[in-house]
């Protein structure tokens, strides 16, 4: 009988993280951060986190290398790179990292949530009913929607945001051109409405 495989140190890790809470895994990091031996190291670790993986740009924001005696940069720079390159595989940094990217990640769900709420939340404004004519006693004789071209945008981001458009591929053959009416009736199967189809 076959034992079940096990996950990996790292995704065992990462499934504990998720299961902090906010305040949990902010006291991690801070204790992560207490044992590092320099200020400049938990600089450099935020800015890498923060600026999407670029190591340099970290380490010199970090101001790695300030002191350095040497007056050739291209030698500077290869110093920098790898005192952070080494940094970055070490076991405390791979923590500290994973702690990062945890916060980085809960911060980024709570900003696209907040994001979704405010569109559903304008198309519901854009598609109100207000009145566009009255007669001459003041009554609404029509009503129309207070922003249609908005709320169709507004819509329209909310349906890419979840998954609801499906990428079409449409295959035109030997063919170097295809018309209008020859895309449509082989995504729609019709052609009804275009001049000159069928």
């Amino acid at each position: 009988m076959s034992k079940s495989k096990e996950a990996p140190p790292d995704a065992r890790e990462a499934e504990l993280l998720d299961k902090l809470t906010n305040d949990e895994l902010q006291t991690r990091i801070d204790e992560a951060m207490m044992e590092l031996p320099s200020v400049k190291q938990a600089v450099f670790f935020r800015e890498y986190v923060s600026n999407g993986g670029d190591m340099y740009q970290a380490a010199v924001k970090a101001k790695f290398g300030d002191k350095s005696k040497t007056t050739n940069q291209e030698k500077l720079k290869k110093n920098v790179q790898k005192q952070a390159s080494d940094l970055i595989r070490s076991e405390q940094g791979k923590r500290v990292i994973a702690l990062l990217m945890q916060q980085i990640n809960r911060s980024c769900i709570v900003n696209v949530d907040w994001w979704l709420r405010e569109n559903v939340a304008f198309y519901r404004e854009c598609r109100e009913m207000q009145p566009t004519l009255l007669n001459e006693e003041g009554e609404v004789v029509a009503k129309d929607h207070r922003n249609g071209t908005q709320a169709g945008a507004a819509l329209d981001r909310i349906g890419k945001h979840v998954g609801a458009y499906k990428a079409v591929t449409v295959e035109l053959g030997d063919e170097t051109q295809a018309t209008l009416r020859d895309i449509l009736k082989q995504i729609h199967g019709k052609t009804t409405g275009i001049p000159g189809g069928g």
